[in-house]
């Protein structure tokens, strides 16, 4: 049984307009000026990879890995805020997260954005409304931050109840790949990156967007 919904931000709650490509590239020099050799790192990568790969090589080679997490978080902050005024909600996002918590689900938002740009978007959307959790990518150490399972458990753990009773919504690979490492439930969007194509490659089951939650969990009940 379903107990608590759990919601990515970006493509799933909301419209953004970061400049990711120049997060990327930010992103990349930073690890480069940083002692990162530059043929392990792709700017056209998602970052989540690149920071995998710097992470491996800073522990094999005595670069302080947390500093590095701390000085490429504060790029993606950076380049976070310079848009996020023009943040928007995705249709129904609102009426769907009231009716969830009426019916008494659990929910909660589970970002790889900052503190500050997560609460500065739901703001601008106007979508800043009480979860029972709220966990961004600084909150915590970030290599606990999402794709790890880490960061779903501890949202389950939270809301007091059992990962598996979880549902995370997400338009993302790097959600699934949090949802089901963790032993939660996924179902995939397409109001942000991934198209339908996307997720039948990977065998995800998907919904057109958020307003499509509360048929669907009846059904589940």
């Amino acid at each position: 049984m379903i107990r608590a919904v759990v919601f990515d931000l970006d493509g799933t709650l909301i419209y953004n307009h970061t400049n990711f490509m120049k997060m990327r590239k930010c992103v990349v020099d930073e690890l480069i000026s940083e002692g990162i050799p530059e043929e392990i790192l792709d700017e056209d990568d998602i970052i989540v990879n690149n920071m995998a790969q710097a992470e491996k090589y800073a522990k094999e080679n005595g670069i302080n890995v947390s500093k590095l997490y701390s000085a490429t978080g504060r790029i993606m902050s950076r380049v976070e805020l310079e848009t996020v005024d023009l943040t928007t909600p995705v249709e129904g996002a609102l009426d769907t997260i009231i009716s969830l918590q009426n019916e008494c689900y659990k929910t909660g938002i589970l970002t790889r954005g900052s503190r500050q740009y997560a609460e500065s978007a739901l703001k601008a959307a106007n979508l800043d409304i009480e979860f029972d959790v709220f966990i961004c990518r600084d909150d915590y150490p970030e290599e606990e931050a999402k794709p790890s399972p880490i960061a779903m458990q501890r949202a389950a753990e939270k809301m007091r109840v059992e990962v598996s009773e979880c549902l995370y919504l997400g338009d993302h690979a790097i959600d699934m790949r949090c949802a089901t490492a963790a032993g939660a439930k996924f179902l995939g969007v397409l109001t942000g990156a991934y198209t339908a194509d996307d997720w039948k490659k990977i065998n995800v089951e998907y919904v057109e967007n958020i307003t499509s939650l509360n048929s669907l969990l009846s059904l589940e009940q």
